[in-house]
């Protein structure tokens, strides 16, 4: 959960910017499901990684939605 209080899956991560990785946001700040939207918090400097949520309390699969195999 973001700052802002959207929700979203770490999609990657660089050893240069560890705790700015790039985001694909799938929750807007109320809740609701949204087109997926990737950010890059390196170029966002007024958000940051709040807390983590565990993907099975949102009813979400990360890998299904960053389209990755399982």
């Amino acid at each position: 959960k973001l700052s802002d209080g959207r929700i979203g899956i770490v999609s990657q991560t660089a050893a240069t910017h560890a705790l700015r990785p790039k985001v694909t946001l799938i929750f807007d700040h109320k809740g609701r499901r949204i087109m997926p939207l990737e950010i890059n918090l390196a170029e966002e400097p007024e958000l940051k990684i709040e807390t983590s949520i565990a993907p099975q309390t949102l009813g979400i699969n990360p890998a299904a939605e960053l389209n990755l195999s399982a």
